[in-house]
């Protein structure tokens, strides 16, 4: 049986790559010959390290250290004020083609 249901999986992927092939999608060509050849390959992450270089051990650690890693990113000073810049806002004109509504569904 699992001669016969590896020889059907097979098939299948197979003729997959055949449609793939004459549809013009070879990204699924490529991945189901991968599938047939057995040299598929699982997504290698590393680790994910707290501040002082320990690995983390939980999932509430992995957790702690993104919000961390965000609030470091998301989290800075204003930048400086360019009087330049807001000269040009306050001569500007409205656009009469730019849509100002909200935006909607």
């Amino acid at each position: 049986m699992a001669r016969r249901d590896r020889e059907a999986f097979l098939n299948k992927a197979a003729s997959d790559a055949e449609e793939a092939a004459s549809k013009g999608k070879m990204g699924d060509v490529f991945l189901a010959i991968r599938t047939v050849s057995g040299k598929t390959t699982s997504a290698v992450t590393a680790p994910i390290v707290k501040l002082d270089g320990s690995a983390c051990s939980t999932t509430d650690e992995v957790l702690d250290r993104w919000r961390e890693h965000y609030e470091s990113a998301l989290n800075h000073p204003a930048g400086s004020v360019c009087h330049e810049l807001n000269d040009y806002a306050a001569a500007a004109q409205e656009d009469a083609n730019v849509c100002t509504d909200e935006p909607t569904l």
